[in-house]
């Protein structure tokens, strides 16, 4: 589900496959995870990781 992952502002096309290729597959995914559990996919960094967090968290409150 790639495309449900750049919903989330602050993930594209790239990002979006290399979370789903480390397993991260949904929007609650992301936002049940810990920067940590994000910051080691590749082009993903500790505030990017951060960030997207927030975001698919504020998406999931939207919903």
């Amino acid at each position: 589900m790639s495309n449900e992952l750049e919903r989330v502002s602050g993930i594209g096309p790239i990002s979006s496959i290399n979370l789903s290729k480390a397993g991260v597959k949904t929007i609650e995914d992301i936002a049940s995870s810990k920067p940590e559990d994000l910051a080691w996919i590749k082009g993903i960094g500790i505030v990017s990781a951060k960030n997207i967090i927030e975001n698919a968290n504020d998406l999931l409150k939207l919903e």
